[in-house]
C-alpha cells in the first residue's frame, strides 16, 4: 500500500460519500478514488458518529416522530439523497413492465415516474417508522451503525457483483 497519496485517498473518499464541501484539488484524480475503497468505512463511521450524537440530542428533546424525521434528513443529507435517486429510478425501471433495454433507459432518465415517487415515500416511511418506535440509546445505536453499514455495504457489492 503506498502511504504517500493517504491524503488524497481519504480526501476522494469523503468527497464521494458525501455532499462536504473540502476545498482544494486534493482527492479529486481518478487515482485517488480507486484507492480510497478503504477509507469508506471510516468516513461511514465518522458519518455514525455525528448522526448517533444528533440523535442523542433530538430524542432528549423532542417526540420521537419528529425526531425520526430529522434524522432522516439528516442521513440522506449527507450524500445528498443519492441513494434516494437511485432508488427512484430503480423503482420507475424495474416496475416498468418493459424489456431491459427499455428499463436502463428509464433509469437513466432524470425525471421521476409514479413509481419512483411510490418506492420513496415507502423507503422514507420505513425508516422514520421503525425509527419513531425507537428509544434514545436505539436510535444513537442505529445512527451510529446506517452510515456505516452502508459505506461497507458499497464495498461489499463492488467485491461481489461484475
Amino acid at each position: 500500500m503506498n502511504h504517500d497519496n493517504f491524503p488524497a485517498r481519504l480526501l476522494a473518499a469523503i468527497r464521494f460519500l458525501t455532499i462536504l464541501p473540502i476545498p482544494g484539488k486534493l482527492g479529486h484524480s481518478k487515482e485517488a478514488l480507486a484507492g480510497s475503497l478503504i477509507f469508506f468505512p471510516l468516513v461511514g463511521l465518522g458519518l455514525g458518529m455525528v448522526a448517533g450524537g444528533t440523535a442523542f440530542f433530538l430524542w432528549s428533546f423532542l417526540p420521537p416522530l419528529l425526531a425520526a424525521v430529522l434524522l432522516t434528513m439528516l442521513l440522506a443529507g449527507f450524500s445528498g439523497g443519492l441513494h434516494l435517486d437511485g432508488l427512484a429510478d430503480t423503482g420507475d425501471g424495474f416496475c416498468s413492465s418493459r424489456p431491459r433495454e427499455q428499463i436502463l433507459a428509464i433509469m437513466r432518465d432524470s425525471r421521476i415516474g409514479a413509481m419512483g415517487v411510490f418506492w420513496l415515500v415507502m423507503i422514507l416511511v420505513v425508516k422514520i417508522g421503525g425509527l419513531a418506535e425507537m428509544q434514545r440509546s436505539e436510535a444513537m445505536v442505529t445512527a451510529l451503525l446506517m452510515p456505516l453499514t452502508g459505506r461497507c455495504a458499497i464495498i461489499m457489492m463492488m467485491a461481489l457483483l461484475p
